[in-house]
């Protein structure tokens, strides 16, 4: 009663649901398991527990929205304190571009 409760008020403002970290990786194991020929448990394709707990907040909810590029983190980001990417933006005329540091 309580989750149906919490699914008919939930707003686009709403945090995110803390997921135990044992469930996350439960769930990046499955995703693993079924994405054969590249690795997402290392490296760039390491996506943050935030960027994941995003995608399982939409599946959950069964509503899908637009995730900006500059929340595509990886995981190495969040270890640094990093909650978004500025590596990525929309440049003038809506074309995705590379913002390279200084």
């Amino acid at each position: 009663a309580a989750d149906l409760k919490r699914r008919v008020e939930a707003t686009t403002d709403e945090p995110l649901r803390a997921i135990p970290v044992v469930e996350l990786e439960e769930r990046r194991g499955k995703l693993q398991a079924r994405l054969t020929g590249i690795n997402i448990t290392t490296g760039s394709l390491q996506v943050s527990d935030q960027l994941l707990e995003l995608c399982i907040a939409m599946y959950e909810k069964g509503k899908l929205r637009y995730i900006r590029w500059s929340e595509c983190t990886e995981m190495r980001m969040e270890m640094e304190g990093k909650r978004r990417d500025p590596t990525w933006a929309i440049a003038s005329g809506g074309v995705l571009r590379r913002v390279l540091e200084a």
